[in-house]
């Protein structure tokens, strides 16, 4: 197959093989690093194997996803793998069809965000399963036990509690802390007890939270970039590799083989005005209902304000790559400051002020109705 041969070249091939398939393997040996290693297999990697699919071949792109679910054998056995295989596979199977039936990139860009879907909600009710229903409950069992018996627990605790994570009620923030026999202060028995309920609670309401957002956003977010990014360093690596220069950013060169799908510049992407309203009432009825008393009302808003805030994401970067272009940044920093924005939660704020204020000129501006 032209589009996924098992080697677009050694250099490249061993290049893929270094950057997903050690990382993870070496992160998931050690219980300090096993978060970092979940993370990376959740985040990163469905987007790196399909990177990896058009820059360094077939035979690279399976080696990321065999090693994430290796990693997550390795972190919890059978039951991870399988979670794994479920979660990573139809990413890759439908990134392979987008590309192999040349859909375009929008249209591309909305299966790869229904594969996410059902990914990410088939990952979710197999560790349910697993669970026997009560994923969120074992979670704050689990949180509780591990701070009740590691010699760093109260340590943890203090952290949270000094930072409003975690309560207790005013009769025993006086007694919290209590003098040690050897010196010093220790935490009183009864607050440490308070204090691990309080945990508890946290983990169970974060998890609430967090699955919807999840299941929204890291699958809008994750499925433009499962197929942007693959066709943006794609065509990077064609044109090194068939021409031996760099693909200018301004220029819509195509290497002669190279899947097009007609992927815009990131710098003119954008909402247009009939849709951009409607998902602006969605964040702002998404923000209203997230804080309502009704369970079912509240995950509503979570995920509406989810799904809308990941739209005005990807408005965000386009932004943030225009005026980066017009100011001459270097490549670098294109990717630099988006992450950092998206890591204080920027770049939504960025998209609804470009979507209200049209500043790039996008949006064609309303014609009057004629008499």
């Amino acid at each position: 197959m032209k589009d996924f041969p098992l080697f677009r070249s050694a250099r490249s091939g061993l290049a893929g093989l270094a950057i997903m398939v050690f990382p993870l393997i070496i992160f998931s040996l050690s219980s300090a690093s096993a978060p970092l290693a979940l993370m990376l297999t959740v985040m990163v990697l469905p987007a790196a194997a399909c990177i990896s699919g058009l820059v360094c071949g077939a035979l690279p792109m399976a080696a990321g996803i065999m090693s994430g679910i290796f990693s997550m054998y390795l972190l919890a056995g059978p039951q991870g793998a399988q979670t794994a295989a479920v979660y990573l596979i139809p990413v890759l199977v439908a990134f392979i069809v987008v590309i192999v039936r040349r859909i375009p990139f929008w249209k591309g860009c909305a299966v790869m965000i229904g594969a996410h879907v059902a990914a990410m909600a088939g990952a979710y009710l197999m560790i349910q399963g697993f669970a026997g229903g009560q994923l969120f409950t074992l979670a704050g069992d689990w949180a509780a036990d591990y701070l009740s018996k590691a010699e760093e627990g109260d340590q943890m605790l203090y952290v949270f509690y000094q930072y409003g994570l975690i309560s207790l009620p005013e009769e025993m923030k006086e007694t919290l802390l209590v003098p040690a026999a050897e010196g010093g202060y220790m935490m009183n028995a009864a607050a440490r007890a308070d204090l691990i309920l309080s945990m508890r609670s946290l983990v169970n309401s974060l998890l609430a939270t967090l699955v919807p957002t999840l299941l929204i956003s890291q699958s809008i977010l994750g499925g433009v970039a499962c197929l942007a990014l693959p066709l943006k360093y794609g065509a990077v690596a064609a044109q090194r590799r068939d021409f031996k220069q760099v693909i200018d950013d301004q220029k819509e060169l195509q290497a002669p083989d190279f899947p097009d799908l007609s992927m815009p510049p990131v710098s003119l992407w954008h909402i247009p005005r009939g849709m951009g309203w409607k998902v602006g009432v969605c964040w702002l009825l998404g923000n209203f209902l997230q804080g309502a008393a009704s369970a079912p009302a509240a995950i509503a808003g979570i995920i509406l304000y989810a799904g809308s805030s990941a739209l005005f994401t990807i408005q965000g970067i386009s932004m943030i790559n225009f005026l980066q272009k017009a100011k001459g940044s270097k490549k670098a920093w294109r990717i630099i400051l988006p992450l950092l924005l998206y890591m204080v939660s920027l770049l939504s704020i960025v998209g609804i002020f470009d979507q209200i204020t049209n500043l790039r000129g996008l949006r064609k501006p309303r014609q009057p109705k004629e008499e």
